[in-house]
């Protein structure tokens, strides 16, 4: 884990611990909203994920089942880290994504 976070670049280290300590897939992970990450709480809110079409059109989009939509803790020990993140790289709306690459918005194929 600690050489996959020391080849990553600072703006994907947030991406890469939040994935790996917690349930969420690529499309939540992408898909993040900043108000639906409660950091005081140590909480994600599954509400929506981020979806690539073939020929790379993005969607916006709810899960898939309602079972998709859901409340996913995060550990303690990775919020210092996500609020950094929040701080320095996420969008700044309220709304604005939390994961954005240098070109906005995250894609699987980059």
């Amino acid at each position: 884990m600690a050489q996959l976070l020391g080849a990553s670049p600072e703006r994907y280290r947030a991406l890469v611990l939040l994935g790996t300590f917690t349930t969420l897939r690529w499309g939540e992970l992408a898909g993040l909203r900043r108000d639906c990450l409660d950091l005081e709480a140590g909480v994600v809110r599954v509400v929506g994920a981020l979806v690539e079409l073939d020929g790379g059109v993005l969607i916006d989009d709810t899960p898939k089942s309602r079972a998709g939509r859901r409340v996913v803790t995060i550990p303690p020990e990775i919020i210092p880290a996500l609020r950094e993140h929040v701080d320095r790289f996420a969008e700044s709306d309220k709304d604005g994504w939390v994961f954005v690459g240098p070109r906005r918005p995250l894609r699987r194929s980059a």
